[in-house]
């Protein structure tokens, strides 16, 4: 019996594996799906070698994946990554947050938690407007300690992968939306026009949820990876 396509989702900063749940619903049978939890695999993907066909991570997610596969912790057939970066702190050449940025986020954790968490989920679903997913996601993310979600931030403000791009083999989609308020579009231009194996799709429109508001679309890549991958009888 053929087994069938294995699929592993990460996640990014503040969400759950929840956030892929729309994906997993359109999804047949013919996938085996693993979900990981950022908070947890920032200190285990150094020591785990893991092998899947496919591989999909979304904004610090994605940074993630790529880390992974540099350091030979996951071995991949195809990646893709959805509103992704290289680096998540801009500077006068490369687009992103100011650092400042991030370390206020990390500063008001203890006090203002909410707020930042909720301030985070608008502009990832802008232009999208839905109060009720807005306070699903603030529930969803209750389940993050200020801790955890403190060393993601750390991790975001630390992690630099741009110069090892062009190390990286693996064929890779690479998904950002033209209004993406968390991730500059230019961020995942620039990381497509490094990866040597690479193709660019850009969501005309489309924010930064893009697993929540354009899941058909990585439901459309994943079936279209599976159907290239049957033997012709």
């Amino acid at each position: 019996m053929k087994r069938g396509c294995r699929l592993f989702l990460m996640a990014g900063w503040g969400m759950t594996p929840h956030v892929w749940d729309p994906l997993l619903l359109s999804l047949d049978s013919r996938f085996e799906t693993t979900t990981g939890n950022w908070n947890e695999f920032i200190s285990i993907s150094r020591d785990h070698s893991i092998s899947h066909d496919i591989c999909v991570g979304w904004s610090m997610g994605s940074m993630l994946l790529l880390e992974a596969i540099l350091n030979r912790s996951i071995k991949t057939d195809h990646l893709i990554l959805v509103a992704a970066t290289s680096c998540f702190t801009g500077n006068n050449h490369f687009p992103g947050k100011h650092p400042r940025v991030l370390q206020r986020m990390k500063t008001k954790l203890k006090c203002l938690r909410e707020d930042i968490l909720r301030d985070f989920i608008e502009n990832s679903l802008d232009p999208v407007e839905d109060p009720e997913l807005v306070n699903h996601l603030l529930e969803l993310s209750a389940g993050h300690t200020n801790g955890e979600l403190a060393l993601g931030l750390d991790y975001l403000l630390n992690t630099e992968l741009t110069g090892r791009l062009s190390e990286i083999s693996v064929k890779t989609t690479v998904i950002h939306g033209s209004d993406d308020r968390i991730v500059p579009h230019e961020a995942g231009r620039f990381l497509q026009s490094e990866l040597p194996d690479s193709h660019y799709v850009e969501i005309k429109g489309g924010g930064h949820a893009i697993p929540l508001t354009h899941y058909q679309l990585i439901r459309d890549l994943l079936h279209d990876h599976e159907h290239k991958q049957q033997p012709d009888y």
